[in-house]
């Protein structure tokens, strides 16, 4: 007999959240990989967490200018929704 395998049914209401969270991990993913792309924000430390589309960045700037460019570059990103700071 070979391996026995299961297969998982999820009720609706948790694939859609599993759905979501594989969403929002692209969505942080695609922020990061554009933030680092732009030269404006060298040097800048930053932590993305997504959750159903709303990005909040921490971290630190170099000043109130680089804080509102990583704003206005992530709310370009497709599927952000919002973003906290």
């Amino acid at each position: 007999a070979g391996p026995q395998y299961r297969s998982a049914i999820f009720p609706a209401n948790e694939a859609q959240a599993i759905e979501q969270s594989a969403q929002d991990l692209q969505v942080a993913e695609r922020v990061r990989t554009t933030l680092m792309g732009d030269f404006a924000m060298e040097g800048i430390q930053l932590l993305v967490r997504v959750l159903n589309g709303t990005v909040e960045l921490l971290g630190v700037a170099r000043d109130e200018a680089q804080a509102q460019r990583a704003v206005a570059l992530t709310l370009d990103v497709p599927g952000v929704t919002e973003v906290v700071h």
